[in-house]
């Protein structure tokens, strides 16, 4: 009687914890989800702006009959992404917030200020924002901001792992050929270091 009373209360007790570990687990999900939205409110207006500007030009057609008919959208999107790495330095947007803002614009940002910029620990903020679902202008900006990286040997040791996860991502998200040999490169750039 004792026995099968005391495994009741442990079996209540772990019921009990599971609940709560499950309520604080969505709460802080909630949270998390709160504090996002309110740092992307508490963006400049210019800069949502520009944000919204790369996303629309992405929709720019391609030139049929010409040999780079992607070049038109690659330049303004280039254009678009200097002006917001440029906004976000002036106003100390910080490469924290922008790692968890899950938009384009921001992850492009990110990856500008990383290549022009880049220090030991940017690969946790880059697998942190590749995450996101980006356009492949995004992944490449992504790929230059890596190859400093491994050019000025900022990658830790135990941040091996995580590079490699972060070009499977973008490799898995490339169609292309053209594209998936841009991410070799990547991998057998930083495998030699």
């Amino acid at each position: 009687m004792n026995a099968s009373y005391l495994f009741g209360v442990i079996g209540i007790v772990i019921g009990l914890a599971g609940l709560v570990f499950g309520y604080f687990t969505l709460t802080h999900d909630r949270f998390r989800s709160f504090l996002i939205r309110r740092r992307i409110k508490q963006m400049p207006a210019i800069f949502r702006k520009l944000v919204q500007e790369y996303r629309i030009a992405d929709t720019i057609p391609n030139e049929p009959d010409t040999p780079k008919p992607w070049l038109k959208r690659t330049l303004e999107k280039d254009r678009i992404a200097e002006g917001l790495l440029r906004f976000a330095q002036g106003a100390g947007i910080g490469r924290d917030v922008l790692a968890v803002l899950q938009e384009d614009g921001h992850v492009v940002t990110l990856m500008k200020i990383i290549k022009e910029e880049p220090k030991a620990g940017d690969i946790a903020l880059m697998a942190k924002s590749v995450m996101c679902q980006v356009t492949v202008h995004t992944d490449y900006r992504t790929l230059e901001a890596f190859d400093e990286i491994v050019r000025l040997r900022l990658m830790k040791p135990d941040e091996r792992i995580l590079a490699d996860k972060i070009l499977d991502t973008i490799n898995g998200r490339f169609t292309e050929l053209d594209h998936k040999r841009r991410v070799a490169d990547s991998k057998k750039s930083f495998r030699i270091t």
